[in-house]
């Protein structure tokens, strides 16, 4: 019996079966789901997968040791964690292991068939993060589509995002903002695009909400706003 390529770890049914029709568009792919992690484990080495899909809710310090725990053990096996909820430090911790990815749901920004035809030709996919800027400045954030207007403090930025924690008003998943932020070293305030990827209701440094930027580009923007008139 030849074995899986994917092995699926999920214990929401409504999400397996996407995942399930996302793998199944590439020929010579096979996939086996299964929802207890320490069988899962066992087959990982047993069977040697190609790519484990991790798929939780939030994704918290025992995630990161399950997959360092695969990661010892079947170096060459791919990780791709989906989840909902992650925090910097434990997404800087997955960041740092090799071949592993983490994918904040709902997935929009990469073509996850694309992805799995990655894998199977032996490509990494190693998390790409840029690198993070301590920093604690008082940041304007406008949603795009509603002009409703936040304040918030960021905690780090980075050239591809920011972290920050709204201390007036509130940031859900999939909000487009504008942000004005003051660049002390020119005394100027600076205009960015952002999606929030995530979201928190409890941040780590003034306990207000928390939520993680992705800079995005104008087309984004534009292509992001149709999308919620459709």
């Amino acid at each position: 019996m030849q074995p899986k390529t994917f092995l699926l770890f999920s214990q929401n049914n409504e999400e397996t079966v996407k995942l399930l029709k996302e793998v199944s568009h590439g020929p010579g792919h096979s996939i086996e789901v299964i929802d207890d992690l320490e069988l899962a484990y066992e087959k990982i080495l047993k069977d040697n997968i190609k790519c484990f899909l991790l798929n939780v809710m939030e994704c918290e310090l025992k995630t990161v040791n399950f997959v360092q725990k695969i990661k010892s053990a079947a170096d060459k096996t791919s990780i791709i964690v989906f989840c909902s909820k992650i925090l910097p430090e434990i997404m800087s911790r997955l960041a740092s292991l090799k071949n592993v990815m983490v994918l904040e749901k709902p997935v929009k920004d990469i073509q996850l068939d694309a992805l799995f035809e990655k894998i199977m030709a032996g490509g990494d996919i190693s998390q790409r993060v840029h690198k993070r800027y301590p920093t604690r400045q008082i940041i304007k954030i406008e949603k795009i589509s509603s002009r409703e207007v936040c304040m918030g403090e960021v905690f780090n930025i980075s050239k591809g995002g920011a972290y920050v924690e709204v201390i007036k008003g509130r940031l859900t998943q999939g909000d487009v903002v504008r942000l004005s932020i003051k660049l002390d070293l020119i005394a100027k305030d600076h205009t960015l695009h952002a999606g929030v990827v995530w979201a928190i209701p409890k941040g780590i440094n003034t306990g207000c909400p928390g939520a993680g930027l992705r800079f995005m580009n104008a087309e984004e923007v534009y292509s992001n706003l149709l999308e919620k008139f459709q």
